[in-house]
């Protein structure tokens, strides 16, 4: 479904920045209606190399990654919806409440990077794509290490997941069997030292970007 639902989301947003009409129905909903079946599947693909993460799940997730995170810059980066939902915003009969989705759309755009000139902008973008590429190593290192560490004792064969650590740390009376599976989970994937290090820094270069002193204060 992914190629589709990422052909209609496009055709949804040049549509709705094509349109002469502003009202909360040809931008809010017609945005919704047209772009949230997309990211509710990628949401359960990303689910799936979360909980199920196997060589076929992270190939689809590495094939959209790129795609998805330059569509969705290119929808929070679009001048003419920024416009446009500014348009609306104005008008004395917006609710409260669709006033209040108004200015977190219009913040969401100026932390996307709406108001940046084009070279900042494009380094904003390369940032983004780079940080979520790291990101996804991150976490398949980290996964890759727990699932390959097994720890021997009396018979019995010990892991760090997620479910089965917490219940042995809980549980498990044998305080050697404790401290090893505590030194492995703390240690593990050491090779991402690296890989901080350089979240980090994009990071604090994208929050300067933006016009922020660190990545908390963004």
């Amino acid at each position: 479904d992914l190629p589709r639902l990422f052909e209609q989301a496009e055709a949804v947003l040049s549509e709705v920045e094509e349109s002469q009409e502003v009202s909360w129905d040809s931008i809010e909903y017609r945005l919704d209606d047209g772009l949230r079946e997309l990211f509710d599947v990628w949401k359960k693909v990303v689910h799936m190399t979360s909980v199920m993460n196997n060589p076929s799940w992270r190939e689809l997730k590495e094939q959209w990654q790129g795609k998805i995170v330059e569509f969705s810059m290119k929808a929070g980066q679009s001048k003419i919806l920024y416009s446009k939902r500014q348009d609306l915003l104005s008008k004395s009969e917006i609710s409260p409440v669709r006033r209040r989705i108004l200015e977190k759309s219009l913040l969401s755009a100026k932390l996307s990077g709406v108001a940046l000139e084009d070279d900042k902008r494009n380094r904003l973008n390369e940032i983004n794509i780079e940080l979520t590429s790291l990101s996804t190593s991150f976490a398949n290192a980290v996964l890759d290490a727990t699932n390959a560490y097994k720890y021997e004792k009396g018979g019995k064969t010990y892991t760090i997941d997620d479910a089965s650590y917490l219940e042995t740390m809980k549980h498990c009376e044998d305080r050697e069997i404790r401290e090893n599976l505590y030194k492995a989970r703390v240690s593990r994937a050491p090779g991402n030292l690296e890989l901080i290090e350089k979240i980090l820094k994009l990071r604090q270069e994208k929050a300067e970007l933006l016009g922020f002193k660190t990545h908390a204060e963004l």
